[in-house]
């Protein structure tokens, strides 16, 4: 114990000594009033090691002046040696006082505060630079209206530089408050906002059964996954069907079925039948196929209402068959919705839907509505659009960009499936729950 200290009203100290202990042990440093009780004013516990460790620790005084404050040393434990050697307090002198906009402050606000989404997490990072030197700590406070909270939800410790922030909502923003303390004192705030992204996807397989390709198609039929055709890593294009119940393990129906090998073609499922539709094989195909075992396909148009494309996406919704975006004849990305009621006769919805005019995207129908995911127009989409009547688009969470994947709805979550973005051909496969 070191007896009759003194200590002066608002003035910041520096406290330093040398330690060691034997064995290891933490060690709890107090700084009390004359005759105490002890922890009145001020403590910090550490670890000890065995060798000699100098400890320096800034803090600040706020009471009225002291002339006879004492400082305690307390390991705890009766049996441990622990040695202290030139004990210092350095007074450093007033506490600064700063005025902003007629509030008083007496410690140093932090400054430059960031908040970074996690990707596909509903989590936000915050950084912000620490200015103090005799905070406690800060108070972090975030809402996802612009109030701030009346208690904070995180508190870190001083000298800290960052949080994580988690449990967050998916596709909110959020407001950040962030503001250092020293007992009852606390800094100005600094603020920022940011917004979270889609819920993330997990991992069925890494490597499906089928071989490396984008630009296939995927249904649910059957209470089975289904992958049809695509361009594999060679450059072939395929005609081959595989199924799989769970996401895992993958079977093939037919390694060559009755439709021309091609890629960037379509499929759903429609009236208990299969459907292929347009694509492209040697040029831009509007032609439509079904099936309903997924080794026998037959045809229901050569050539359908709508321009031959590849690229495009279909979905059914509301008792219809949808045709949307793609690449046209003539090399342009088209945003157009096409619908049809038997695969043979189509009907133009929209010349124009609300995204950008894309090829090789992906589209589902979840939660009663339109998806379309991803897609390529020169750069790799990774946007996600959805639409409940075939006309107006709104745009959602983000995926990792690709083109030509596939995406399809078992067990209650939307998967998707493949893809290439410029360097790699996937055969990976995710799912979503809550996009």
């Amino acid at each position: 114990m070191f007896g009759e200290l003194w200590l002066k009203s608002f003035h910041q100290y520096q406290l330093q000594y040398d330690v060691k202990a034997s064995p290891s042990r933490s060690l709890k440093v107090q700084l009390a009033m004359n005759n105490g009780p002890w922890d009145t004013y001020w403590s910090r516990e550490h670890y000890l090691a065995t060798n000699w460790q100098t400890i320096t620790t800034n803090f600040a005084y706020l009471g009225t002046d002291d002339p006879g404050a004492s400082l305690q040393f307390h390991c705890g434990n009766s049996l441990v040696d622990f040695y202290i050697d030139n004990v210092k307090l350095l007074d450093l002198g007033p506490v600064v006082i700063v005025t902003t906009n007629a509030s008083t402050y007496s410690i140093n606000a932090p400054t430059g505060l960031t908040a970074t989404p996690k990707a596909l997490l509903p989590k936000i990072t915050l950084h912000w630079t620490d200015n103090s030197s005799i905070e406690q700590g800060y108070k972090i406070y975030y809402s996802n209206a612009n109030v701030k909270p009346a208690s904070p939800l995180i508190v870190s410790n001083a000298n800290s530089t960052g949080a994580l922030v988690s449990g967050l909502n998916l596709s909110t923003t959020y407001y950040f408050w962030v503001d250092a303390y020293s007992n009852t004192l606390t800094s100005a705030d600094a603020t920022t906002q940011a917004t979270t992204v889609g819920a993330p996807w997990s991992q069925a397989t890494a490597a499906a059964a089928f071989s490396g390709r984008f630009s296939h198609t995927s249904v649910v039929f059957n209470n089975k996954i289904w992958t049809i055709g695509g361009a594999d890593s060679t450059g072939s294009l395929t005609n081959d069907v595989w199924y799989s119940a769970n996401g895992t393990n993958w079977s093939r129906a037919t390694n060559n079925a009755s439709f021309a090998a091609r890629y960037g073609h379509t499929s759903v499922v429609f009236n208990n039948a299969m459907w292929v539709i347009g694509g492209y094989r040697d040029y831009h195909r509007n032609d439509v196929w079904y099936s309903t075992n997924g080794t026998n396909w037959s045809h229901a148009t050569a050539s359908a209402a709508f321009t031959g494309r590849t690229g495009h996406t279909s979905v059914v919704f509301n008792n219809k068959m949808w045709v949307i975006g793609g690449q046209a004849d003539d090399g342009s990305l088209t945003n157009d919705v096409w619908y049809s009621s038997d695969g043979t006769n189509w009907i133009q919805s929209t010349p124009a839907a609300g995204f950008p005019g894309r090829m090789f995207h992906t589209s589902s129908v979840f939660n009663n509505k339109m998806w379309v995911i991803g897609g390529y127009n020169g750069s790799y989409f990774n946007d996600v659009w959805y639409s409940s009547d075939g006309i107006k688009w709104t745009k959602s969470t983000t995926v990792s960009a690709r083109y030509g994947p596939t995406s399809t709805v078992f067990n209650n979550s939307l998967w998707l499936i493949g893809g290439y973005n410029g360097s790699t051909y996937f055969n990976d496969v995710w799912y979503n729950s809550a996009p």
